[in-house]
């Protein structure tokens, strides 16, 4: 799977900037060259396709984490549908729940830190691109552990990794797949139990086993379709908005 084999995940992003630059490499390097490999041996199939694969321990008692594999065709050319998809994910947003703070931003990479002050949800997700001759691709990671944010003792973080590719295919079409992983939340205490995801995911802690599982992976499902509706719809309008100023220059 996505996350097997991979040491590099438990690691610790320290405070020392020296070391907390060269981490914010070497961490996402590690992604890329994952991605790239991963990429390699995916069906090649181009056609439109969504999946999660809930992942559970031996003895398929609890679960461990959840991934996601989307793929779809884009009809843009790949760097512009790369410079709009950075522009979605590096975007600002601040709400009355959610409170930003861009730690790091360069134009290749963003280290966001995400407050949610109705779960008490803390976020740490370092963003990169790779511009390649025939593709560009972008790795995310959700930290764990970093000096600079200790997690607090009310507070529940995220973490995983994943990766973006845009790739050309033609001048004006666009293969677009993206992969995430992500592990069971941990609190101070350590991973949260089955029955704290389950209301994660709105549903009933209380059901056996079996189908708490089973609705646990309909409901990420529906999550992810939802996300991936949202984001090709403001991809849409950006490549329609940048189509239109490219025809007034003309």
């Amino acid at each position: 799977t996505l996350g097997e084999g991979n040491p590099w995940l438990h690691s610790t992003l320290l405070a020392d900037p020296v070391a907390r630059h060269y981490g914010f490499r070497w961490l996402t390097d590690r992604i890329f060259h994952n991605a790239l490999r991963a990429h390699a041996v995916v069906d090649p199939s181009v056609q439109d396709m969504m999946h999660i694969n809930l992942h559970t321990n031996d003895d398929g008692w609890d679960m461990v984490g959840i991934e996601n594999f989307s793929q779809t065709t884009v009809l843009a050319h790949f760097k512009d549908v790369a410079n709009c998809m950075w522009d979605i994910f590096t975007a600002t947003q601040i709400t009355d729940v959610h409170l930003q703070q861009k730690v790091v931003q360069t134009n290749d990479m963003l280290y966001n830190r995400v407050y949610d002050r109705l779960h008490d949800t803390s976020v740490c997700v370092l963003l990169r691109r790779y511009t390649m001759p025939n593709r560009v691709v972008f790795t995310r990671l959700f930290l764990r552990d970093d000096e600079c944010f200790p997690l607090q003792s009310h507070e529940l973080r995220p973490h995983g990794f994943g990766w973006t590719i845009m790739e050309h295919i033609a001048d004006d079409v666009t293969l677009y797949r993206s992969r995430l992983l992500h592990h069971v939340p941990v609190t101070v205490q350590g991973m949260i139990p089955l029955e704290r995801s389950a209301q994660v995911f709105g549903v009933d802690a209380t059901l056996p086993r079996p189908l708490l599982l089973e609705r646990m992976q309909a409901n990420a499902l529906r999550n992810l379709k939802h996300a991936r509706d949202h984001t090709q719809r403001n991809l849409h309008d950006r490549l329609t908005e940048l189509e239109r100023k490219n025809s007034a220059k003309v």
